[in-house]
């Protein structure tokens, strides 16, 4: 599991070993410091509560390939198992890709994790879900 801030070097980890998880932001730092590592996440995610605003539901006006209008519903939690847009890269990130986000009620510990392996995602996809909030807000995302 290796920390990469670049696009250069996202492509490269990803032709070179097939994945790779990069770790956006995670922890409250300031600009220019280091963020923390995936191990104070998890942490982080076994005492604090993730906060209310990390769940909902939103809607966007679009237009379809003929031109017509149509409003459309996304889901927000912190586990987006269907990002509808990587970008800049947008065929960079393969299938199977899951971006992590979100912040805690108690404490600012702001995490944005894209990832695609298998082992980042299913600890990370255990802990959030175990966590008091995932609980007490996930149905707040769901769509009818």
């Amino acid at each position: 599991m290796g920390n990469v801030f670049d696009y250069r070097e996202i492509k490269l980890m990803l032709e070179k070993h097939g994945t790779v998880t990069w770790i956006k932001s995670n922890g409250s730092k300031w600009a220019g410091e280091s963020v923390d590592d995936l191990d104070k996440l998890i942490e982080v995610l076994e005492t604090e509560k993730l906060e209310r605003r990390c769940f909902g539901i939103f809607e966007k006006e679009e237009k379809t390939a003929d031109g017509t209008k149509v409003v459309r519903r996304y889901s927000r939690n912190p586990i987006n198992e269907n990002p509808r847009w990587l970008a800049p890269w947008d065929n960079l990130w393969p299938e199977g890709t899951v971006i992590f986000g979100g912040n805690f009620e108690n404490v600012s510990h702001v995490f944005n994790i894209t990832t695609n392996e298998p082992s980042v995602i299913q600890v990370l996809t255990e802990k959030i879900k175990a966590n008091p909030g995932w609980k007490e807000y996930y149905h707040l995302s769901v769509i009818d």
